[in-house]
């Protein structure tokens, strides 16, 4: 190919905007502060981010549930690289179970190494209604993610709030189950992703997730890049840590970022 004679490509994002004000999840209910620092006599100005990584679109590895489990950096890439595909059940509404027979239903094409990306809609309905989104979303049952798991998914994707008993105020480290089910099995899991809508249902997709930091302010987030448009997308307010994937075939190419949670 020369150069210059790239495919046009439409940029989606898939990462929810998170800034000032925004929550994370009820078991640390923090929100997000962002604090300017100035200095003259002309323009200047750095910024802190005090917030949980686990706040937005973020990916989560065993040493968020297991001590001494992988973090981001202990992840090798040829574990977080391969086919992709959507799982659409943007029927259920709230408090609704993503069950077992919905997976078996839905994901009869999944195959041993599949990135699953799982599709509600409800973060593209509710992101930013706090405390709801959290306590009204649809969520996985064990069920569920073991099933997605035991057909040897890779990396799994919600975008909702997918650990029902992290809703609950007296929740402990045992209930944490989904999360267990998928991090034990040495899967990768993503969540509160958004946009998945705008993504092809039934059809499988090459993707590479590619762990990188990124500036705390002013970066390009999550993008999706499909052939044929070109769009400028909104930049999110902050973003520590993020990972970018790139899902393609001969019709369609995606990149995008999110956070990355190591603990």
């Amino acid at each position: 190919m020369k150069r210059g004679e790239g495919i046009p490509l439409k940029i989606v994002d898939l990462s929810v905007t998170i800034g000032p004000g925004t929550l994370s999840p009820p078991s640390v209910n923090k929100q997000l502060t962002l604090t300017p620092y100035y200095r003259g006599p002309g323009y200047w100005r750095a910024s802190s981010v005090d917030m949980v990584l686990h706040t937005g679109s973020h990916v989560d590895f065993s040493a968020h549930v297991v001590d001494g489990g992988e973090t981001a950096a202990d992840v090798d890439l040829d574990r977080i690289c391969g086919d992709a595909m959507v799982l659409d059940l943007h029927e259920l509404g709230a408090d609704q179970p993503i069950t077992v027979d919905l997976m078996e239903a839905k994901g009869k094409d999944v195959r041993r190494g599949d990135i699953v990306l799982v599709r509600t809609d409800w973060t593209e309905r509710m992101w930013g209604n706090f405390p709801d989104y959290y306590l009204h979303s649809p969520y996985c049952e064990p069920e569920a993610a073991r099933w997605l798991v035991d057909r040897g998914a890779r990396a799994i994707g919600f975008d909702c709030f997918s650990e029902y008993c992290a809703r609950l105020p007296s929740f402990t480290s045992e209930d944490f189950v989904v999360h267990k089910v998928i991090l034990e099995a040495g899967a990768i899991l993503m969540q509160q992703v958004t946009n998945l809508s705008r993504l092809p249902v039934g059809q499988s997709f090459s993707a590479q997730l590619i762990p990188s930091m990124r500036r705390p302010l002013h970066m390009p987030d999550m993008r999706c890049w499909t052939p044929g448009r070109s769009t400028n997308c909104a930049e999110p307010t902050s973003r520590l840590w993020s990972t970018r994937i790139i899902l393609t075939d001969g019709s369609l190419a995606k990149r995008n970022s999110l956070n990355c949670a190591t603990s």
